[in-house]
């Protein structure tokens, strides 16, 4: 199975700051849904994110959706998307049945799609045997809410996600420590790393941010 997820632990931290609306490009014809409810720890920043992604729709020529409703991952719902965005999604197996969770796996897998996890869709899934090998890992444990440096990993200089960036950056988030590396893993391609020189890790693992 290809691995589509992205950890992008640093999405809203690498957009600038949102400026007034501009018109709408034509549309792409893309449909995205963003689902944002947690099992687990609900971020008090999830609701800007789903704002934030709604914009960027509307500024980029795409249609995005947001619900926190299980009955919105059915299948025949699930059709009309192209990519399903979970933010900051946690502990997934106590919020979505086992059918709505089977629909995901259904609709993604026939080929064509994309998931994209934000930062914390990574935590406690390992009871959703699926998103958990989709993803990779599971959450660990994070740091304090700290400055870091991230390096854009040479390998992928010019993936789309991360072309033109600076090769290097700073970055004040909370860092994830995972249960287990990407890096290496059958179809993971790690975008960027974060220096653990440059901050107090939880304990010593390599970090990468999206993938």
């Amino acid at each position: 199975m290809k691995h589509l997820i992205l950890s992008l632990l640093l999405l809203a931290n690498i957009a600038h700051s949102h400026e007034p609306a501009a018109p709408a490009p034509e549309g792409t014809g893309l449909k995205v849904l963003v689902y944002s409810n947690t099992g687990y720890y609900r971020h008090p920043d999830t609701p800007k994110i789903n704002r934030w992604l709604v914009l960027l729709g509307h500024e980029n020529g795409f249609e995005v959706d947001v619900t926190e409703h299980w009955k919105d991952l059915r299948a025949e719902e699930l059709s009309r998307y192209d990519v399903l965005v979970l933010n900051n999604a946690n502990e997934l197996d106590k919020v979505l049945p086992e059918e709505q969770r089977k629909s995901v796996e259904e609709w993604f897998t026939k080929g064509g799609k994309g998931i994209v996890g934000l930062h914390a869709a990574l935590v406690h899934q390992t009871k959703w045997p699926w998103l958990n090998a989709l993803g990779g890992c599971d959450f660990n444990s994070d740091s304090d809410f700290s400055k870091a440096k991230v390096i854009i990993d040479p390998a992928a200089k010019d993936h789309p996600a991360v072309k033109g960036q600076p090769a290097e950056f700073w970055i004040e988030a909370d860092w994830t420590n995972h249960d287990r590396a990407v890096t290496g893993q059958p179809g993971f391609n790690v975008l960027m790393r974060v220096d653990e020189a440059t901050y107090t890790p939880v304990r010593e693992c390599k970090v990468s941010v999206p993938w």
